[in-house]
């Protein structure tokens, strides 16, 4: 009797190590970068862009930090979460237009393609390329509310 009882208590230990050691994320963890605070604003040719325009900050080996600009031109970047910064340092800078599209749910394609916003200003399309683009900001490392990306032609 004793070794069922025990036999019992071995498999019902070793299926509860199973169930516990499944549970949690077991998976890998993605890097968590230290960063400052990282605001600013775009203009093109003197002037704000618009809203919806990407600005992405990229430094080699690290998570880009990004930011969409609202319709004064002003962004607030975020690397590990929305709005929470980026690293110091310098960085090469992207701006890409990010067009609003109609609820896909209820549109065709066509209908979507037609309704997708379009930007009242087309910038260079070197800009929205990563080893093209010509724009470098430096995030100071007390953080900054007033970088400057400035594109011109």
């Amino acid at each position: 009797m004793r070794s069922v009882s025990h036999q019992a208590f071995l498999s019902v230990s070793f299926a509860l190590s199973l169930l516990v050691s499944g549970c949690g994320n077991s998976g890998p963890k993605p890097d968590v970068y230290d960063t400052v605070s990282a605001a600013g604003t775009v203009t093109y040719k003197g002037a704000p862009l618009e809203a919806n325009y990407e600005v992405v900050f990229h430094q080699d080996g690290k998570r880009p930090a990004q930011g969409k600009t609202d319709g004064s031109g002003k962004f607030v970047l975020g690397t590990n979460a929305q709005g929470d910064g980026a690293p110091a340092g310098k960085h090469k800078v992207t701006v890409v237009y990010v067009p609003i599209v109609p609820d896909s749910a209820s549109s065709t394609p066509d209908e979507i393609a037609k309704g997708a916003s379009k930007p009242k200003v087309i910038i260079p399309k070197k800009y929205a390329d990563k080893e093209k683009t010509p724009l470098e900001v430096e995030v100071p490392s007390g953080g900054s509310s007033d970088l400057k990306v400035e594109l011109v032609d």
